[in-house]
């Protein structure tokens, strides 16, 4: 999983104004206001007075929101299956949560629609090339036309809908994955890390756990690579932190991934670190310079190794991670 390294905050703005613009979610919100009474009431206030927030918070925001409504409904509307907030996140009257999908419509929002907002112009518009869960799918948006298909990014909700139907629409709960990660691995499964808050970047990586150098590799070039996805050697993490990313990990079966199809991979990451040694990015920008072949020496040497492993460069193109951390376990 990796780290999603950019600022969103005015596409937030603007995904809030165009939801508010194309869909009648104030309008549902005050007719609830007008009809309920009680607690229910003064939590469709609360709903109205902070829609613009919730339709724009971040994470943390996020999980203030979830608190303060657990505070306004009481003990009397939540299960207590889950321990997460105070043992009051889950909404279990059904009829009042099928109001909530009812306001806050992701089943009308997924729907293509060529001049009203949608999900496709909300993917179109992130430019998230890869999907952050699992690093190996490209996540593209093309529009459909009217002789073919389109084709977008599945949306997950990092805080269930069928548990925050008031958050269905939120921008920051709303993480652009592939169709793997959301709809087979995760479902309704708890995850740990929000790759918007955080990633694996320094606290899980990946090792080759039978090759301790590329001596190890010579002559036996087409051995089985055992891919392992652990904690980071080289950094002292919050026991919390690591806790979560082995959830993302064992939830979206990132080691049975890798082991399954991309020994690969790393098989020829190694032959490239035999191939070029330290001096080959600096030697190739400079030979190519006058040519302009290479933006830079760091430009040479993504060429070299056939992909990104700059910690910000992770989320433009699949298996980026991997590569990353085999380099610098290595020392390519």
């Amino acid at each position: 999983m990796i780290k999603i390294n950019r600022d969103f905050n005015q596409l937030a703005e603007e995904h809030k104004k165009n939801l508010k613009s194309a869909y009648t979610i104030e309008k549902n919100i005050t007719d609830k206001v007008a009809s309920e009474s009680g607690k229910l009431k003064y939590f469709y206030k609360f709903l109205q007075v902070k829609l613009d927030l919730i339709l724009t918070a971040n994470t943390s925001q996020i999980r203030d929101i979830i608190t303060r409504a657990n505070v306004i409904l009481g003990e009397s509307f939540f299960t207590e299956r889950e321990k997460d907030f105070n043992n009051r996140d889950v909404l279990k009257n059904r009829v009042k949560i099928n109001e909530l999908k009812s306001i806050f419509n992701y089943d009308l929002f997924i729907v293509y629609k060529k001049e009203k907002y949608c999900a496709y112009h909300l993917t179109e518009k992130l430019k998230i090339n890869v999907c952050p869960y699992c690093n190996r799918q490209y996540t593209t948006t093309l529009r459909p036309t009217d002789y073919k298909g389109g084709t977008r990014p599945t949306l997950d909700h990092f805080y269930l809908k069928s548990e925050y139907p008031y958050l269905a629409l939120s921008f920051y709960n709303l993480v652009p994955s592939c169709y793997s990660c959301n709809s087979q691995f995760r479902t309704t499964r708890k995850i740990g890390l929000h790759p918007y808050e955080q990633g694996f970047e320094k606290l899980l990586h990946f090792y080759t756990n039978n090759i301790n150098s590329v001596d190890d590799f010579l002559g036996n070039t087409r051995q089985n690579v055992t891919i392992k996805l652990s904690k980071y050697k080289k950094q002292i993490t919050n026991k919390s932190d690591i806790k979560n990313a082995l959830l993302n990990s064992k939830v979206f079966r990132l080691e049975d991934l890798y082991n399954k199809n991309h020994q690969d991979d790393v098989r020829e990451l190694i032959k490239r670190a035999i191939m070029y040694n330290d001096s080959c990015s600096k030697g190739y920008f400079k030979e190519f310079e006058k040519y302009k072949l290479f933006d830079s020496e760091k430009d040479a040497r993504r060429t070299m190794l056939g992909n990104y492993t700059d910690i910000n460069d992770l989320e433009k193109r699949p298996l980026a991670k991997l590569t990353k951390d085999i380099c610098e376990e290595l020392g390519i």
